[in-house]
């Protein structure tokens, strides 16, 4: 028996699917400060990876900050500069003004390229 008491949010990751547009937004994902460098971070965003590929989507966005570090994790996980023109990319940018918006391409074959990361 486990005691929800004990229980400690260790991150959280939060998607927007649009169907119509065969893509999804990564909203936020946040890790807890004490959790941070343990791989968690990864593990949400290859979930959300391999949920978009399931739903039969084409590309998984996220507006990220412009510090090195961050752009380094997303590199990381595969996102890179969305192709032109994606308009939906260009939209989440409007939105986020300082930020870069960064494209996950889904594997088109039905196979993740997150398969044994």
């Amino acid at each position: 028996t486990s005691n929800t008491d004990d229980a400690q949010v260790l991150g959280a990751l939060t998607l927007r699917v649009h169907p119509s547009s065969a893509h999804a937004e990564l909203l936020a994902c946040a890790v807890s400060q004490k959790q941070r460098r343990r791989g968690i971070g990864r593990v949400l965003v290859r979930w959300a990876q391999h949920l978009a590929l399931a739903e039969g989507l084409q590309h998984l966005l996220v507006a990220a900050s412009t510090q090195e570090t961050v752009l380094a994790f997303w590199a990381a996980l595969d996102f890179t500069a969305p192709p032109p023109p994606l308009p939906a990319a260009e939209a989440l940018l409007r939105e986020f003004d300082q930020a870069s918006v960064l494209h996950y391409a889904i594997p088109s074959d039905g196979q993740s390229r997150t398969e044994g990361h």
